[in-house]
């Protein structure tokens, strides 16, 4: 969908290609992010400047309002942040609805306290103050180019988790007792590159792909999502699709877990 851009364009519009209808906007040219060209593996990302920059859409539908999937292909320097938020929900939001719990996913949220830390707020608890979180510190070096996350929500298990570059990182039991349905209510927004703090923090940084699920995926789903974003954004020397230990460069079967290398030349 950005067929008409050249690098360096400000981006309106970031369409959802799932027919969904869930595109994201900025009518604001001094807060549009930037498409640049041919920036990982021949293929244009979205820049976002860290200042201002961000994507928003009010009055959503076919938001999930249970289980959840997100996949994200990202490079970020280490910085207080947000990719992905809902204002609305969480009671200390700018535009708080009193609903409580919060949807927030900071990649990463750099502090003294917590440095190179992914979180990711999911849900609300019992006290609607408080919200399901999962969170773990990055290692050294995740900067340096675009990784692979999974974001991931199991009611049936109550299990938040997410995954860097195709492999389980961290997960928790969060003690989520619902997730509010926002679907077609006002009073809700949507951003991508803002969180929902009273004072925003923006991304500083560069987006390839989001994909969002309203379910949590088998693992052949999973493997196979895993290996169509590594071989489309070149994360092949990084990512392991199928977690059988060998990256998919390496991995003569890079969606079979039993098997990674063609031991009788048979070519299966």
């Amino acid at each position: 969908n950005n067929a008409t851009l050249s690098d360096g364009d400000a981006i309106s519009e970031w369409k959802d290609l799932s027919s969904n209808g869930q595109n994201i906007s900025q009518l604001d040219t001094d807060f549009m992010p930037l498409m640049k060209e041919t920036v990982l593996n021949n293929k244009d990302v979205v820049e976002f400047d860290g200042t201002n920059d961000f994507l928003s859409k009010n009055t959503l539908t076919n938001w999930p309002v249970n289980d959840i999937s997100i996949f994200i292909v990202q490079k970020s320097i280490a910085k207080q942040q947000s990719t992905l938020s809902i204002d609305g929900l969480w009671t200390q939001s700018p535009n708080s609805q009193g609903v409580g719990g919060r949807f927030n996913i900071h990649l990463p949220w750099d502090s003294v306290t917590n440095p190179q830390m992914v979180i990711f707020d999911y849900g609300v608890k019992s006290d609607i103050n408080q919200y399901g979180r999962v969170n773990k510190s990055l290692p050294d070096g995740f900067d340096s180019t675009f990784q692979m996350y999974l974001f991931e929500y199991d009611n049936s298990t109550d299990k938040l988790s997410f995954d860097y570059n195709a492999i389980e990182y961290h997960s928790v039991t969060a003690g989520i007792v619902g997730v509010t349905d926002i679907n077609g209510q006002t009073g809700y927004t949507l951003f991508v590159g803002q969180s929902d703090n009273a004072t925003p923090l923006h991304l500083d940084g560069e987006i390839a792909e989001i994909i969002i699920f309203d379910k949590v995926l088998s693992a052949d789903e999973r493997t196979k999502i895993n290996y169509y974003l590594s071989t489309k954004w070149g994360l092949e020397s990084t990512v392991d699709s199928d977690g059988d230990g060998t990256l998919d460069e390496l991995d003569v079967f890079p969606m079979d877990a039993t098997e990674f290398e063609d031991t009788d030349s048979d070519g299966t």
